[in-house]
């Protein structure tokens, strides 16, 4: 038999376990998900307002910072030097034709 033999795990559909109540998913120390619409304006950037309304923002975390997709990974700073870019030659002024 070789060394790595397979080995067959013992509760296959662990993962699948509903918790059944809110109990217990309290004794796991998995706390209640509340939602950012559902809090107050002062407590998260989705809250406050009238009814159900985010006010037209992408999602964000309760400290403003983006969390799903859609923000700014490029650094703006080190940008790469091996680029070459034109160098400006007229600043913005039109030369004019000498004529004759």
């Amino acid at each position: 038999m070789s060394r790595f033999a397979f080995r067959a795990v013992s509760n296959i559909h662990h993962q699948y376990r509903q918790l059944g109540k809110a109990g217990r998913s309290r004794w796991l120390n998995i706390r209640p998900t509340v939602r950012g619409l559902a809090m107050n304006k002062v407590d998260h950037p989705h809250g406050g307002g009238r009814g159900k309304s985010k006010s037209n923002r992408h999602p964000v975390t309760p400290w403003g910072r983006p969390t799903k997709s859609g923000y700014k990974t490029r650094r703006k700073n080190n940008i790469n030097k091996w680029v070459t870019v034109p160098r400006p030659r007229n600043h913005g002024v039109q030369r004019k034709k000498k004529t004759g």
